[in-house]
Order: structure tokens, then C-alpha cells, then sequence
């Protein structure tokens, strides 16, 4: 008979964490729900409850699992993805075999929205059916974790005489975005440290949902700035949603930029080089479809070549032109496609009291200089959720067996300023609607491509545009409340 444990990042969703806490321990029993902040990590309850695997060897599965033992042990992990990620890369070091699944506590929690296990903390009752369901659970499912590489460049260890004496970096204490609301001063403290050092780092060496760096991170790093400084102000996941959306038309109003051309010296993806478009602000590296609260920067795709799976070892790679671009995905506009592959390296060259933003899993860092590498570190057992459409824009596909094996990269290539203006765009443009619209066509329709124009105008212009901000934001807001509907008539 399977087994259910649970693990809480207590400081998750304001209050929620405890209340989450409080009512696992009813269900399951004192000695099944651990504190991750208590316990400073997973690796206690895990190595008390979880078995570790006899092999190596990994079934590579599909959706449904065929052929796939499923884990006995199954571990709720309640909490952001920062989170789910921190559970997951001891479950990767210490080989548990354990299936993980994403309870949402968090601010974006996008795992849990594509695998369908919901996108904000799911109440009391609720949980105790999500706890039945990951009982009795059968098919398992698996997705990608990634590990990330950071190596100091030889530039960086001519620069910083301190890296040639053998500084001696140990892994950052386990934080999820919401611990550093109750630990701001040590882990600014700890962050000056490592800047004297020049070791800043990612808080953890994997990732499931994404890397990325340049605008996007420097909103998550601010915000994340902003909750050490005034944690009373980010308590709940609705404040925590509008304080981003805070940050976000501040720096769109400053027009704050990241020369991302001049920082990275090189990227190679596979093997090949890739030249990035002058023009982009932001790089994404994504394993799921869903990003920053539920935006879909890849897109769907028609043709198997090019679709988005999140079990395949491939990384779909994303460029945003902008910090509009970027709060414009919400509003349906995929970002600039740059290409796929599973081998991962760039080198970033960095002044040295100007590090670039990065971010892994919604978890942000500060990164001087260094030739960093992203490669497949194994596939995370977990179950689909009651809530899983596959139709939905952001749950996440799975290849079948007979798929899953590498695939050479994707139509890795150069985009000029029209190309790229194309294809933000495209998703709107209805067979030559843009261009050959009916006379007859209704007043909705006239505004709706009216306002298009407008849209690829301003972000032509690398302008801030307050109406697509505030359609974003009413779009969050409707889905959001659909999403919540559909659940209460479950």
C-alpha cells in the first residue's frame, strides 16, 4: 500500500503554510509532515520514510507511465517552485525513490498549474482530496530536472586575486522565495559574502521549470529585494502578485534595460554557436510550458517538430526584446523562439559592481562573470493532477516512450527586427485579418485589431505601454477567477 508525506515550507503564502501544515498533521500524523524550515531541508524526512532506488538506470515514460513501477512512497511538497525544487534536488543527489507532488503555496506556482494540481493554495478541504489522490495515484508521470554549472571564466580569475587563493563556496542553506521574507538580513549578509568573494551563486545547482536571466530576473531580484526589506507587505500570494506587477511598471517606466549583447560573450547550444538577436533584453530557458504565473513564452505548436514536452531532456529557449514584451505574455504574445537542445553553455562577462540578474525556478541571484552549463540530471517521478487539460496553453505534453531519446536542436538561427516583430505579433493575426479585414467586420473586432496595431507600435518603440499592462492584469485576474470556478464545480 503506498505511503503519503508531506513537506511544508511553513513560511510559504503568507499564513498558509502553517494553516497547510496544521492540517496535514490531522491527516497523515505528527510523524509523516515535516517543516522544511524546521528541518532545515528534506533530507531527514526523506531518509526516514523514502527507500533509496537500487539503480540507476531510468525508465524513460510517457504520460501514462507504461512500464513504470510507481514509487510506494509519495511526497506532497507544499510551497512555491522554489520549493518543489529544493525536495527535488535531494531527491536527485541521495537517489529517493519518491514521487513528488506539487501542492501550491507559492506566488507563480507554475508546476503546479501544468500539471494540473492547481495555481493557488487549495483550502482545507481540498487538500485532504489531494491527499487521497496522490494516495491512490497509479500512472506515473516524470519530468526533467535540470542541474546548472557555474564555473568562474579566465577573465574573472585574472580580475579577483581572492579565486586564486581557493575560496571554498558551500551550498546555499536551503531558501524558498517565501523564507526570505523571515531571513532578510542573514541572507543579505550571506549575499555581500559571497559579492566580496566574487562567488555569487544560484541558491541551488537544479532546476525544473526554468533559468533565465536579464529583465525578467531583475523584476524577480527587486521584488525579492523589496520582501527583505518590508516583509510585512508580501503575506499573502494576491499582495505578492501585485507587488510584481509594482516592480514591474516601475523599471517599465525608468526603462530599465540588461545589455544582454554585451554580457554574453557566447552561447552554444549542442555543440553550435548561437548569434542572439541585438535587441533582446531576456533569455529563457524553459522545461515547462507554464512561466511567470502562467504566461506560455514558447507557444503551442501544430507540428511535433518544435513542441514544447517536458520529459524529452530537451530545453526550449526563449528571447524577450523588453520588460512590455515581457508583462505582454500575459496577453497571449509568445516570446522571440531561438531554438531547443540539451546541452546548454554561455559565457558572461560582467562589470564588477554590475552583475547580471538571473533566476532559476523563480529563485533570483546576482551573477558576475562565469561560463555557466545547463545538462539533463534526471526525471522527476510525480502524478497529473485532477486539474491537468492537456489542451490548456500551459499544461504541460509528455513525449511517448517511443520519442524519448535526444533531439538535435531546433532552427537555431539569427532573426532580424521585422522577423521578430512578426512573430510577437502572430499569435493575434488571424488568417490576413490584420491586413484584409472584411468592411462588415464588427465595432469588437475593429477595436480589438485597433488596438494591436497600437500594441506592436509601442513595442516597436520599446515603450512602456500602461493599456497592455492593464489588459495583462485584467486578463490574470479573469482567467484566474474561470479557473477558480471550474474547481468549485468540481
Amino acid at each position: 500500500m503506498s505511503k503519503v508525506i508531506a513537506f511544508v515550507n511553513s513560511v510559504s503564502g503568507g499564513q498558509r503554510g502553517s494553516e497547510a501544515f496544521d492540517i496535514l498533521v490531522s491527516a497523515l500524523g505528527q510523524d509523516l509532515v515535516f517543516d522544511l524550515k524546521a528541518d532545515k531541508g528534506p533530507l531527514r524526512g526523506l531518509s526516514l520514510h523514502a527507500p533509496r532506488q537500487q539503480d540507476t538506470v531510468e525508465s524513460p515514460t510517457g504520460a501514462k507511465g507504461s512500464g513504470a513501477k510507481c514509487p510506494e512512497v509519495r511526497a506532497l511538497v507544499c510551497g512555491g517552485d522554489g520549493t518543489f525544487n529544493w525536495v527535488s534536488s535531494v531527491v536527485f543527489k541521495n537517489a529517493f525513490d519518491v514521487a513528488l507532488v506539487p501542492v501550491p503555496l507559492g506566488t507563480g506556482n507554475d508546476l503546479a498549474r501544468a500539471l494540473g494540481w492547481g495555481f493557488k493554495y487549495p483550502g482545507p478541504e481540498r487538500l485532504r482530496v489531494l491527499i487521497n489522490t496522490a494516495r491512490d495515484e497509479t500512472h506515473i508521470s516524470w519530468i526533467d530536472l535540470w542541474t546548472i554549472h557555474v564555473q568562474k571564466s579566465e577573465d574573472e580569475f585574472l580580475k579577483d586575486d581572492t579565486l586564486n587563493k581557493g575560496v571554498h563556496v558551500v551550498p546555499a542553506a536551503p531558501t524558498s522565495q517565501a523564507s526570505f521574507a523571515n531571513s532578510g538580513k542573514k541572507q543579505s549578509k550571506r549575499s555581500e559574502t559571497k559579492s566580496e568573494a566574487g562567488m555569487l551563486t544560484p541558491l541551488r545547482e537544479t532546476f525544473c521549470n526554468y533559468l533565465s536571466f536579464g529583465v525578467d530576473a531583475l523584476i524577480e531580484l527587486k521584488f525579492n529585494e523589496g520582501r527583505w526589506k518590508n516583509p510585512d507587505k508580501y503575506k499573502s500570494q494576491g499582495m505578492n502578485m501585485v507587488m510584481h506587477g509594482v516592480h514591474g511598471v516601475k523599471h517599465m517606466a525608468l526603462e530599465s534595460k540588461v545589455a544582454l549583447r554585451k554580457c554574453l560573450k557566447y552561447l552554444k547550444v549542442d555543440g553550435h554557436a548561437v548569434d542572439i538577436p541585438s535587441n533582446i533584453q531576456a533569455l529563457l530557458f524553459l522545461n515547462i510550458t507554464s512561466y511567470g504565473a502562467g504566461s506560455n513564452p514558447w507557444g503551442r505548436s501544430e507540428k511535433e517538430k518544435g513542441s514544447a514536452v517536458v520529459n524529452d531532456g530537451i530545453l526550449e529557449i526563449v528571447g524577450l526584446r523588453s520588460l512590455s514584451h515581457f508583462i505582454s505574455l500575459k496577453l497571449g504574445i509568445n516570446g522571440v523562439r531561438i531554438g531547443q537542445g540539451s546541452d546548454i553553455e554561455m559565457r558572461i562577462e560582467t562589470n564588477a559592481s554590475h552583475p547580471i540578474p538571473m533566476q532559476a525556478d523563480g529563485e533570483p541571484w546576482a551573477q558576475k562573470g562565469c561560463i555557466l552549463r545547463m545538462s539533463h540530471g534526471m526525471h522527476v517521478p510525480t502524478f497529473i493532477g485532477p486539474w491537468h487539460d492537456e489542451a490548456a496553453k500551459t499544461s504541460v505534453r509528455f513525449a511517448d516512450e517511443s520519442e524519448f531519446k535526444p533531439k538535435p536542436s531546433l532552427n537555431l538561427r539569427n532573426v532580424d527586427v521585422t522577423a521578430l516583430q512578426a512573430e510577437i505579433t502572430q499569435n493575434y493575426m488571424k488568417s490576413g485579418a490584420a491586413m484584409h479585414e472584411s468592411p462588415s467586420a464588427s465595432a469588437a473586432a475593429t477595436k480589438k485589431k485597433n488596438m494591436h496595431r497600437r500594441a506592436k507600435s509601442r513595442e516597436a518603440e520599446d515603450l512602456p505601454d500602461v493599456e497592455v499592462l492593464q489588459k495583462a492584469m485584467l486578463e490574470t485576474i479573469s482567467t484566474e477567477q474561470v479557473d477558480a470556478s471550474r474547481r468549485d464545480s468540481m
